[in-house]
């Protein structure tokens, strides 16, 4: 946890002050959780993200947090609101995506992780093309096959 929250902290810096990097928080956390799991790693790679993948939850939770889509104190509170604003500018349209998220919110209660709102997204036919392309933004080198 330490880790990630220093990891997330330099990303921001490096941001803040001006210095675009050429990766997204999906690739960091993705190499981060994963350097020395090829196997998990290309399934990342793959777009597969079943709980059958190890540590999928842990890299959702960094993907959330470095986009302040999810607190970092505990307990942590995904920011629906947040993520829907930003998923916008990926090509998400918002009348498809809350009617996803209320109805997500609703099946997973109030201790809703990062990786059931990702799903709820994903596997929804009309959400999936943002959040696709959401994750490839800066991301088409990590991408490559395995």
């Amino acid at each position: 946890m330490i880790r990630t929250l220093l990891l997330l902290a330099l990303f921001s810096i490096t941001v803040s002050e001006g210095k675009y990097p050429q990766w997204s928080f999906f690739t960091v956390c993705s190499n981060q959780y994963y350097s020395h799991d090829k196997t998990n790693l290309c399934k990342i790679k793959r777009l597969e993200f079943g709980h059958h993948v190890h540590g999928i939850k842990d890299l959702f939770d960094c993907v959330f947090m470095g986009y302040q889509w999810q607190t970092v104190a505990h307990p942590r509170t995904l920011q629906p609101n947040t993520i829907i604003s930003d998923l916008k500018a990926n090509g998400l349209n918002e009348n498809d995506a809350r009617p996803v998220v209320t109805n997500c919110q609703k099946t997973h209660g109030s201790k809703i992780t990062a990786l059931q709102y990702f799903m709820c997204l994903w596997n929804n036919a009309k959400t999936k093309p943002g959040i696709l392309k959401w994750i490839k933004i800066k991301n088409e080198n990590f991408f490559k096959p395995c």
